[in-house]
């Protein structure tokens, strides 16, 4: 069972959903044990014949790796951009349509809603 806060297992979680298949084959399968189906080191050692510390060797070069593709690539970070903004462009779609503007202020919000969707490229 992992003792991570719920914020760093949900990164880590993202970084694998994006990297994870980079991953040799025995630190993924260690991976998903530990971190998605909530296994303890020891449980995982017992079951793959190595040792605790082994186990947490696996998930540590895993983790190490998925935070090295991320600062390389970015691609997680620009997701959780690309998502902010979509919720921000959606949140100001919706004020839009309950307001009543003027043409001037529908102008103004529409220019703003179209600069963020562009923003996401």
């Amino acid at each position: 069972m992992s003792t991570e806060s719920p914020e760093k297992t949900a990164e880590i979680n993202l970084l694998f959903d994006f990297y994870g298949e980079l991953l040799p084959e025995k630190q993924q399968a260690v991976f998903r044990l530990h971190h998605q189906e909530d296994l303890s080191l020891a449980e995982i050692a017992a079951d793959w014949g190595i040792t605790r510390q082994g186990v947490h060797s696996f998930l540590r070069r895993a983790e190490q790796s998925l935070g090295a593709f991320e600062e390389k690539l970015g691609l997680a970070g620009r997701f959780l951009r690309m998502e902010q903004q979509k919720k921000e462009a959606l949140a100001a779609l919706e004020t839009l349509a309950r307001s009543r503007a003027s043409d001037a202020a529908l102008s103004a919000a529409l220019e703003q809603i179209r600069q963020r969707i562009e923003d996401w490229e």
